[in-house]
């Protein structure tokens, strides 16, 4: 499918767009090593790279045409901005205005992209999907994914990320959600958007940048969910939650692997097995289960989506290793409140309970209370050992009571697990993705597996 973009459509929206000869965008690429002929290509000015050194590159490759901020003389069609990558971002809300699928646009401190990965599962049981792939949520992932859906897609489901003020605002007008959602709300990049009610009012704006006559959906159990129906005005609401009184909420119950459901819902009562642990996680399948339904989504397809769905690598993934040993390698990512989720996940298995945990980034001045009410967490759910990587972690250390192990190189670390892990031993780890604590847990399915 054509993007059937022209240089005239955007130098309409685009502030000083200079071009000679207008041109109707075919196909958009941003990365000369994959253009093809009869692309147009990108130029994005990045921190670390900027595009314009590969113009000549991508119309060697065949590009047909450019757009870019700095004047260069090629033999293609050229269209000059003042940024590129806001241009990114126009080119694909232009775009995302000629599409038929239904887009589902997700947001939140924590689950965001479990409750992504969920509701794309379901949806391929359904029709034909695009989704964002890994995290790109940025603002040049989130017009990627768009620019990279078809006329033959039914479902459009767009992942949106945030660390500072006005990037949900902006990525919300570009994505114009029929269904959107704010999985939770909780102490998540404060270095760059201050503190928790910043954080709400940055998220929030998933809900007035939402399709007028869509779909906003409402967490019933965050605290923030009566000031979030407050914000609802040109589209339905539908809630989730854990009490009675939400349109989708249900009962769990844990067995060895997994979780069994029951849940009630306006599309009717059904049961389903997730093979995730985790009250948070049974949240996250509410919150998919109404994305879902407002979408237009058959309940035998939500089933057997949330049923296939096994899970996302660093993200809470239990693995049966050696001796009896279970690891839950929760490395991805961490912030407050989704560490304190994994502990509480660590807390429902039995043997000695070892805390591998590195810390938490983009705290700003919250940074020592925050972490020091990790390792309080710890104490209350039964955490026997913490393993600590780097100083951050440090003030964990201090308010943790029990067994304690610091390193400041994970081949240490590591070498110490090898002897240190006993039979029966349960495993967390955990950590900002900076300190790239995958390294621990691929060591112990290596050694241990």
């Amino acid at each position: 499918m054509s993007l059937g973009v022209k240089f005239s459509d955007l130098a309409k929206i685009e502030h000083d767009a200079v071009y000679a000869d207008d041109f109707t965008i075919d196909q958009l690429c941003t990365d000369t090593r994959t253009i093809k002929k009869g692309d147009t290509y990108l130029a994005i000015k990045g921190d670390r790279f900027d595009g314009h050194a590969f113009v000549d590159a991508a119309v060697s490759s065949g590009a047909s045409s450019l757009v870019i901020s700095e004047v260069i003389n090629a033999e293609v069609p050229t269209l000059k901005v003042n940024d590129t990558t806001v241009s990114l971002g126009n080119i694909a809300k232009l775009y995302r205005s000629s599409l038929p699928a239904r887009v589902i646009g997700i947001t939140g401190s924590n689950g965001k992209t479990t409750v992504k990965e969920m509701v794309s599962s379901i949806c391929r049981e359904s029709g034909s999907i695009t989704a964002t792939i890994y995290n790109n949520n940025n603002t040049i992932g989130v017009p990627l994914t768009l620019l990279s859906a078809s006329a033959h897609d039914d479902y459009v489901v767009v992942e949106m990320g945030t660390s500072e003020q006005g990037e949900i605002a902006y990525l919300s007008n570009i994505v114009k959600p029929d269904v959107s959602v704010i999985t939770n709300v909780s102490e998540s990049h404060l270095s760059g958007i201050g503190k928790r009610d910043d954080v709400f009012t940055e998220k929030s704006a998933i809900i007035t940048g939402t399709r007028k006559g869509g779909t906003v959906v409402i967490n019933q159990d965050d605290s923030y969910a009566d000031q979030a129906k407050e914000l609802v005005s040109t589209a339905s609401m539908l809630t989730y939650g854990f009490s009675s009184d939400s349109d989708v909420y249900g009962e769990y119950k844990n067995t060895s692997d997994g979780v069994n459901v029951s849940v009630h819902s306006p599309a009717g009562d059904f049961e389903y097995r997730l093979l995730l642990r985790g009250k948070h996680n049974v949240s996250n399948s509410f919150a998919a289960i109404a994305l879902c339904s407002a979408a237009g989504i058959d309940v035998p397809s939500i089933i057997k989506g949330l049923e296939n769905y096994t899970g996302t690598s660093g993200r809470l993934q239990v693995t049966q290793l050696d001796r009896g040993v279970r690891l839950i390698d929760d490395s991805y990512n961490a912030n407050p409140a989704s560490s304190k989720a994994a502990l509480d996940v660590l807390s429902e298995y039995h043997g000695r309970k070892v805390f591998i945990f590195a810390g938490m980034a983009e705290l700003g001045d919250q940074e020592v209370m925050l972490h020091e009410s990790i390792g309080r967490k710890a104490n209350e759910v039964g955490v026997d050992v913490l393993v600590t990587f780097g100083d951050m972690a440090d003030s964990t250390a201090r308010s943790f009571e029990g067994e304690k192990l610091r390193f400041d190189a994970i081949d240490d670390l590591n070498s110490k697990l090898k002897s240190y892990i006993e039979p029966g031993d349960v495993v967390l780890v955990k950590g900002s993705r900076r300190f790239q604590l995958d390294r621990v847990s691929h060591y112990l399915e290596k050694e241990l597996g």
